[in-house]
This record gives structure tokens, sequence and C-alpha cells, in this order.
């Protein structure tokens, strides 16, 4: 998630200077003093530049920042291209790099050297790179739930032949692991359709791969059983911003989607180890020899076996227009999901669609398990408003 809107939705100033904190005492084995300040010019040792979702030192070597940086100027649109591509030479020039920065974040004792480190906010964690030795430490952001960093840390380990950059070092506790720094871009900033393409087929191929070994059939009574509870309490663990009629809301939306399974109760579902984030940023390639690289495992857990397709090719992480993409699901206008089942055949159902939104819907209910929450997530009101728009009474 981008910083500008991290900062939007939870305290992130805060949270970084905790999380900052104690990954210096962890590493240079120091008790620093991490203050975050707005608008004000210092020499300080890193700097805060929303727009490019990066933090970095005055001293950091600026080849290196810009490598970083560069997937930024990736855009379909060549006048879009062009312009970006000169924000970031303008903004990661040391001589006007001022005009962009929002923040500085003072770091007392400043007596040990940080000229080397480049750090990406985002949902769950913080990702501090090391350019020197190509390696990058994920910290988890102080006060969230470390089930996050343990899915990265578990999946790493337990299936070794995915592609995901090398895991170097973790802590057990789950709440820091360090991988190999790669260079490469996310799948929706390639310009060139050949190797996306590839890139996707591959990605599907390895996922297909990983379902094979994880597959198990349940008792779909069982299941929803097991959905509505997780979802239940999600509800109820809400951050302040969400009143009781929020609350409410949501779970009227769970009980929809649970109604449209009451006839198929004594069904068997076939469950699998889902990435839980299947979308073209999580979906890298090596800029140089085209190596595949799939990121961000965090959400992973036992889900049906549609739930990565359906997030992909309906673009449920952009809720918006989402009631019209699962019509076109649902119609067979769209039928590039059925890579998941091995079946040009497969037809989608309201069961299997129901169930993807309940797993959908708990996804979206985990990552607001925010403390020091500010506002309501936007995403989850458009994607509520979405469901609340779909005719379900058009489909079996």
């Amino acid at each position: 998630m981008r910083l500008d809107l991290l900062l939007k939705r939870e305290d992130f100033p805060r949270i970084f200077e905790q999380s900052f904190t104690k990954y210096l005492s962890d590493v240079f084995e120091v008790i620093a003093f991490v203050n975050w300040r707005n608008n004000s010019k210092s020499n300080t040792y890193l700097l805060v530049n929303h727009k490019l979702n990066v933090i970095y030192s005055k001293n950091i070597n600026r080849r290196k920042l810009k490598s970083i940086s560069s997937e930024y100027a990736y855009h379909q649109n060549i006048l879009r291209h062009f312009l970006q591509k000169v924000y970031i030479n303008i903004a990661i020039c040391s001589y006007f790099e001022w005009l962009f920065i929002k923040a500085i974040i003072e770091i007392e004792p400043s007596n040990f050297d940080l000229s080397g480190l480049c750090i990406i906010p985002g949902n769950h964690s913080i990702r501090i790179i090391d350019l020197e030795a190509s390696s990058c430490r994920v910290i988890l952001k102080e006060g969230f739930n470390s089930k996050f960093i343990k899915n990265e840390i578990h999946l790493r380990n337990k299936y070794n032949f995915l592609p995901i950059p090398k895991l170097l070092n973790f802590d057990s506790e789950g709440l820091w692991y360090e991988e190999e720094q790669v260079n490469a871009l996310p799948l929706n900033r390639i310009n060139f359709q050949v190797i996306k393409d590839k890139a996707l087929l591959n990605a599907q191929l390895f996922l297909s791969r990983l379902y094979k070994k994880t597959l198990v059939r349940v008792n779909l009574g069982n299941y929803l059983e097991s959905l509505y509870d997780s979802c239940i309490s999600l509800i109820k663990t809400l951050p302040c911003p969400y009143t009781q009629d929020n609350k409410k809301r949501i779970e009227g939306i769970l009980i929809l989607l649970i109604a449209n399974l009451s006839k198929f109760k004594d069904y068997d579902i076939e469950l699998v180890q889902s990435h839980g984030d299947f979308q073209p940023a999580n979906i890298l390639v090596d800029k140089i020899e085209e190596h595949l690289y799939l990121i961000d495992w965090e959400y992973s857990d036992k889900r049906s076996l549609y739930y990565d397709a359906l997030v992909f090719e309906t673009q449920s992480r952009a809720p918006k227009g989402l009631s019209k993409r699962l019509r076109r699901a649902l119609d067979e206008s769209n039928t590039s999901w059925r890579w998941c089942t091995n079946n040009i055949q497969a037809k989608l159902t309201k069961l299997e669609l129901s169930v993807f939104l309940i797993e959908d819907l708990i996804v979206r209910l985990s990552e607001l398990q925010i403390p020091n929450m500010i506002n309501k997530d936007e995403g989850l009101d458009i994607w509520i408003r979405e469901i609340e728009g779909v005719d379900w009474s058009t489909y079996e």
C-alpha cells in the first residue's frame, strides 16, 4: 500500500517511529530517538517522498535510489510515462529533492551510517533495503499481527519450489525476515505484452503445482461455519472508526452470501493453499533475465480452489465496478479464470462465487485489524456497495 494511502488510514508516523526504533536496536544495538516531522528542512538522516513511496538517507547512492524508484516511471500511456520519468529524475536529484519532500525523520544519536538503506512502507510491514548487500529486511509494523510475517516464512520454508525471492534469514518469532533483493518490475508496469503473457502463464503454472500438492475436499457446510465464525470475530474487533451500524451492515452482507449457499451445504468443496493476493502488482519479472517472482504471500491460507483466479480476473482488489466483472464471470463472458481447474468446460456458479466473496471479505477484514487507525477503509465501503448491487436471483 502506498504511503499517501497509509497516512490517510493510520497513524503511520507514530508506527514508523516505534518500528524503526526497534529495528535500530536489533540491528545496530543502539537506543535511538526517531522523530517524524512534517514540512521541515533539516540535515537529518531520512527523507520521505510520498509519491515515490520511499524513505531514504540524504547521502544515498542516487543511481541505486533511481533503480528502486524506476518502476513508477512505467505507464502504458506514452505521455504519462514521460512525465513520470521526468518526475523521478528531478525528485531524486539532491539539488531539487526538497521540492518533493513532505516529511523528514530525525534520528538521534546520528553516529551510525544509514546511507545504504532505502525504506518502503507497506500494509503490515516495512521493507528496509540494504543497497550495498542487495538484501532486504522485512519487519513487522509495531502492534500489527505477526501472522502475516509468519505466513511468508512458512510458505518459503515448506514450498521452496515457488518462485519467491530467496529467504536469507528470519526471526523464529515471526517478527522479521531477510530476503534477497531483486531488480524486477511488477506485471502492471511492463509494456511488452509477450513478456506479460509469459510471466502470467508461468505464475499460474506454479500456483497450479501448489494447488495439486495441497488440495483437500471438505464438507461445504462445515467450511461455511468456519468462515462465518472467522468473519464475525473480525467484525467485532474492527478498530474504532467503525461504528456498530457499520458492523451491522458488514454482517448483513455476510448473511446474504451465506444464504446463497443454504441449499449446497451437503456438497463437498475443494480447498488449496492460496496465494491470497494474486494480482499484477505481486507478479514480478526480472528486468534483465526475465526471471519470475511471486511476492507478498502474507495473506496465504487454505481457501477455495477458485480464490486466486477470481481475485485476478475480477480485479477484486480494485473494487469499483466489481459487480459488473462478477456478472461477466457468471455469464461466461470472461472464462480466463478456468486455469485453476484444468477444465476448459468448467462453469462458475453462485456456489463458487459466494464462497469466493466470503473468503474475500475475510481478507479485507483481516487487513483492517490495525492499531491507531484514523479513518475507515474506502475500499471496503466500495466493495460492500458493489456486492449489494449484484442481482443474485438471476443466478443458480
